[in-house]
């Protein structure tokens, strides 16, 4: 992880995990502090970076497989992220500490969960969007799977639009009722 000066492009400091082969996602960035996930040889984890100067806050290992181009979600002091059989974990962005974990058992693959309102949305290979209740880590309803698989997901007010790959390819949108 680097972070870099916006005017000047000059790099201000630099994330080095412990394990130099190790890949690392995307960042999520939420009050002073970037999350990723980070994925050795050995472990994969969840770390917690302090923006102004690089320093490691915390990092919680969870070694289970993730999906590096899906970054952590993180927001109102919970850093929410997502395997790749479907299990979600909350942990404080604080400490680092698990609030909740929800086996969701469906694949996630290439497709980033979204924060919307109360409600962690979790889109599946197999087309399932699963709603999570991001204080209580409760599954609050489910689509069910269609056989196409379900991308990122963008929320604009109640509506919420999925890109659909397979035989079901294309957009589609939901409003709440």
């Amino acid at each position: 992880v680097v972070a870099l000066d916006a005017a000047s492009g000059e790099e201000r400091w630099r994330y080095v995990p412990a394990s130099t082969t190790a890949v690392v996602s995307a960042v999520s960035i939420d009050e002073g502090t970037a999350f990723a996930i980070v994925t050795g040889p050995s472990e994969t984890s969840v770390v917690s970076v302090d923006v102004a100067d690089g320093t490691e806050r915390w990092y919680h290992r969870v070694n289970a497989p993730f999906d590096v181009i899906a970054p952590p979600i993180a927001a109102d002091g919970t850093v929410f992220v997502t395997d790749l059989i479907g299990h979600t974990r909350a942990l404080d962005a604080g400490s680092g500490d698990l609030r909740w974990d929800f086996a969701q058992n469906s694949p996630v693959f290439r497709s980033v969960p979204a924060l919307v309102g109360t409600y962690l949305l979790v889109p599946t290979l197999d087309g399932e969007l699963g709603a999570i209740d991001a204080q209580e880590g409760e599954l609050v309803w489910r689509i069910p799977a269609d056989g196409s698989s379900m991308r990122t997901l963008a929320a604009a007010g109640d509506v919420v639009i999925a890109v659909r790959g397979g035989a079901r390819s294309g957009v589609e949108a939901w409003e709440h009722d």
